[in-house]
């Protein structure tokens, strides 16, 4: 040790326990920490497919939540893969409960069709070509309240 009380290395201790969630410091620390994981996406997504294919790769992310969309599961697939190669480069992991992969209107490996994101349910409807009337669009896009918060309410 220094005079100051600090090491002469610099020395990382693990910790089991992270921000508080909710707390208002926490969205600021998870958009420091994952600064750059968009750009990585981006750049894997484009190596592997291409500039045609990528340019339908969407990534959306608020504060430590992050939706990949892409028509090509095999593509979203690698994007978790590249997540996880991401947070394992600044010492985090990937909370596999919370991790899935859902289509927007049909079952996908027992998961419900939609998406639960930020307090919302997204999901996607199929229209009959009698109800399309001008629109070229077989879907219809619904965001709703989540059925939890709307209850709790």
């Amino acid at each position: 040790m220094e005079k100051n009380g600090f090491p002469k290395e610099n020395v990382t201790k693990d910790t089991k326990d992270g921000t508080p969630q909710g707390g208002v410091i926490s969205p600021l620390l998870a958009n420091i920490a994952l600064d750059g994981l968009e750009r990585d996406i981006r750049k894997k997504v484009l190596e592997e497919i291409g500039v045609k294919r990528g340019r339908s790769l969407t990534v959306i992310r608020y504060a430590h939540d992050v939706v990949i969309l892409h028509p090509d599961l095999q593509v979203v697939e690698s994007c978790q893969e590249t997540v996880r190669g991401f947070l394992a480069g600044i010492k985090l992991k990937m909370n596999v409960e919370k991790t899935t992969i859902i289509h927007s209107y049909m079952c996908h490996n027992g998961n419900v069709p939609g998406l639960n994101y930020l307090g919302f349910n997204i999901r996607q409807y199929r229209v009959s070509k009698y109800r399309r009337g001008k629109l070229k669009n077989e879907y219809k896009t619904l965001i709703k309240p989540q059925k939890e918060g709307v209850t709790r309410y």
